[in-house]
């Protein structure tokens, strides 16, 4: 009778975190709309996918299935010009996919098996878990350098900025009369109350007697987050909704799947209307209107699941949970995710690393984190930095979309990246004191001093900063 109660446990585990997964990848589908502007076939089976999981209320698993080995597809094929948290989506995509082939593979093998969900519950779930603590690892490490926690350019400073401009709280008398006066006691706040947030949400989701609590903070936190308005940062705060409800108790699925059932009727028709309204206003309105509803859904969304989850919630979880899967090959993923984001201090890349918004500086030799040195570097990208004598070509020293304003220099991958991507034009630049000179001319290269092949692997794989000319790391995504 034990066992009865695990697998139904697990099956309900299974249909509620794949109903979250359907609707953060959604999120990310409507605000990066180029599968659909571009007619690109595997976003819009993507897309497709997800409806219909959400629309048959996940009976289908072949469904969901299908929905996550195109979603690793589609965030692969997208790489490397994608953010932070669409890398991790890759590799999570990739580590529930390893996992439901496997289930496949060995159903059709005959091997005894018990279903999808309880395969899934033990061998995905886990770690699924614990990539998400290392995710948030990374986002603190990153975070201890200098140039964090000087209030004029500090991502936390500029980042609360931006969500008190978004929300108009200014134009309230008193809170301009407040800011105006403190500004560098509430850029401190922000910095600090940030970092200190992201310490304690993974260490609060770690403990039975916390988690609870730290589950509704995560959710608080990175809900106010995304009210300063970047659309990337709302595609984010929805995926991190996604991985944070694994350390929901059992208790508090059955509680959230027994009242979507109770409510399915009046669940199915907002979302039909939420479709339609979305589906028209893409399809004969401004795009602004488009991004309007896409919020409007998305605070509908995560308000109601932060208020279910408040007015349910216990302040001690009962139930443990497990960080591991039995199986040894899967933990290649959590090994990737840990790669990726100590990248930067071995040399490698500096973009879709988990650095984002952290003002962390580990190129041209120098750092500016607290404890991790420059010597840690075993490749030498980010040693190579351009500085560009004379050129005819535009998009080459074109502003940076983040600071418009600030002068930069690009590291010699991402240098050779667009000079391949160039079709005419002439550039003279030098590279760790040596000159060298690069000419094209109709897609062909009629002159150069440098090697200009790069790896197909490396080039999906590998991102850089741009490098700005102060020797300061202004925000960036």
């Amino acid at each position: 009778m034990p066992k009865q109660v695990k697998i139904e446990n697990n099956a309900k585990i299974f249909l509620y975190f794949s109903m979250f997964w359907c609707i953060s990848t959604l999120m990310h589908q409507m605000i990066w709309t180029e599968w659909s502007i571009q007619s690109i076939p595997l976003g819009w089976l993507v897309t497709i996918l997800c409806v219909a999981h959400i629309f048959t209320y996940g009976k289908h698993k072949l469904i969901f299935s299908l929905a996550v080995l195109t979603s690793a597809l589609w965030y692969f094929s997208r790489q490397p010009f994608a953010v932070n948290h669409l890398y991790f989506e890759t590799i999570m995509s990739l580590l529930m996919s390893a996992v439901i082939i496997a289930y496949y593979i060995n159903k059709k093998n005959n091997i005894k098996l018990t279903t999808l969900p309880d395969y899934f519950a033990l061998h995905a779930i886990p770690l699924l878990r614990s990539c998400l603590i290392i995710l948030y690892f990374f986002v603190v490490l990153h975070k201890l350098n200098y140039d964090f926690f000087k209030t004029e350019i500090s991502c936390g400073a500029v980042l609360f900025e931006n969500l008190v401009n978004n929300l108009r709280l200014t134009k309230v008398v008193f809170i301009e009369y407040i800011y105006d006066n403190n500004q560098t006691l509430i850029s401190n706040f922000s910095i600090y109350t940030s970092l200190i947030a992201e310490l304690l949400i993974p260490i609060l989701l770690l403990f039975r007697r916390s988690r609870n609590f730290g589950l509704v903070f995560a959710m608080l936190f990175h809900f106010v987050l995304a009210m300063e308005g970047l659309g990337a940062i709302v595609s984010f705060t929805a995926m991190m909704f996604t991985y944070l409800i694994l350390f929901s108790s059992v208790e508090m699925v059955d509680r959230v799947i027994e009242t979507t059932q109770r409510y399915s009727r009046y669940l199915s028709i907002g979302a039909v209307i939420a479709v339609a309204m979305l589906s028209i206003s893409y399809l004969f309105f401004t795009r602004n209107i488009f991004n309007m509803l896409v919020g409007l859904t998305w605070v509908t969304y995560i308000i109601t699941t932060i208020i279910f989850y408040i007015s349910h919630i216990k302040l001690s979880s009962k139930n443990s949970i497990k960080l591991s899967s039995p199986s040894l090959v899967l933990w290649i993923f959590p090994l990737l995710v840990f790669i990726n984001g100590f990248a930067p201090y071995l040399g490698l890349k500096t973009q879709t690393s988990f650095s984002m918004f952290s003002n962390l500086i580990t190129e041209n030799g120098r750092t500016n984190h607290f404890f991790i040195p420059s010597d840690f570097q075993i490749f030498n990208y980010q040693k190579e930095l351009v500085y560009i004598e004379y050129t005819n070509i535009k998009n080459i020293s074109s502003p940076d979309a983040w600071n418009k304003d600030r002068k930069y220099n690009l590291l010699l991958f991402e240098f050779i990246r667009k000079i391949n991507s160039v079709d005419s034009g002439y550039v003279k630049f030098n590279v760790n004191d040596k000159s060298h000179y690069i000419e094209k001319k109709n897609g062909e290269v009629v002159k150069s001093t440098i090697e200009l092949h790069q790896n197909r692997l490396l080039k999906k794989l590998l991102l850089f900063r741009p490098v700005y000319s102060e020797n300061i790391s202004y925000c960036q995504q």
